[in-house]
């Protein structure tokens, strides 16, 4: 195994964007519904990093569709 180098983007820890997605909905929620004086900037702020971390995860999760997808047609090519 190679280390990383200082340069090499840390592996997506899909897990951990999960959970992060999950702390920012409740925050959204809380935001909203407890009506803790929340500006519009600072909800915006919040749905801009969850669609970040959204994206993140379906990019992760095309990526290893498409390496099983590719993977199986090796195999059935073979």
């Amino acid at each position: 195994m190679h280390a990383a180098s200082p340069t090499s983007p840390l592996p997506f820890d899909q897990a951990a964007a999960l959970s992060e997605l999950r702390t920012l909905g409740r925050t959204l929620d809380l935001q909203v519904t407890e009506r803790t004086g929340t500006t519009a900037p600072e909800l915006d702020a919040t749905l801009y990093l969850m669609r970040q971390l959204h994206t993140q995860v379906e990019l992760s999760l095309s990526a290893s569709l498409c390496s099983v997808v590719h993977r199986s047609l090796q195999a059935r090519a073979a």
